[in-house]
C-alpha cells in the first residue's frame, strides 16, 4: 500500500504547485522515514528546505524518483526488510 501511495504522490509532484508539492514532499518524507528509507526521506527533507528558501521548480524531484525505485528494487529482491 505504501509503496502504490509514494508512486501516486511522486506522480503528482511533476504535475503540482507548490504548495502540493511541499505536501507531497512531506508525505513522502514521513512514509519512507518509517519504513527505514532513509535516502528516499534525506532527499525529501533537502528537496523541501530548497523550496522553501527558494519555491521554484528547479529541485531535484527526480533524485527522489530514482531514490524510491531504487528502494523499491531492493524490496522486490528481498534486499530491504
Amino acid at each position: 500500500m505504501f509503496l502504490e501511495e509514494v508512486d501516486e504522490a511522486l506522480g503528482r509532484l511533476f504535475r503540482s504547485d507548490d504548495g502540493a508539492i511541499a505536501k507531497d514532499l512531506h508525505f513522502i518524507k514521513g512514509s519512507a522515514l518509517n519504513i527505514g528509507l532513509t535516502e528516499v526521506s534525506s532527499i525529501c527533507r533537502s528537496v523541501e528546505t530548497k523550496l522553501r528558501e527558494a519555491p521554484a521548480r528547479d529541485a531535484d524531484l527526480r533524485a527522489i524518483q530514482t531514490a524510491f525505485h531504487k528502494a523499491k528494487l531492493e524490496f522486490a529482491s528481498g534486499a530491504l526488510e
